[in-house]
């Protein structure tokens, strides 16, 4: 946890997206979606593929946010 935060504080993309995955999990965090869509977002935003795949899941479950599938299928094909 502590590797990913600090990259992600660095905004490296894949520790963000990592992070975000942690969060999403509940791995050594306590699970939290809305926090898991802020580090997917911030990676999604630098291009990162898999969190773009990944905030297209939140989207698309409405987990950490309101369902919205117009929001998914847009992050979904981002990337």
């Amino acid at each position: 946890m502590a590797w990913f935060s600090k990259a992600a504080s660095q905004h490296n993309a894949d520790g963000q997206n990592n992070l975000g995955w942690l969060y999403h999990e509940g791995w050594g965090v306590k699970q939290d979606y809305a926090e898991a869509l802020t580090w997917f977002r911030k990676a999604a935003d630098q291009g990162n593929s898999r969190a773009q795949e990944n905030l297209a899941l939140l989207y698309q479950n409405g987990l950490g946010t309101s369902q919205d599938y117009a929001e998914a299928l847009t992050w979904a094909t981002n990337g």
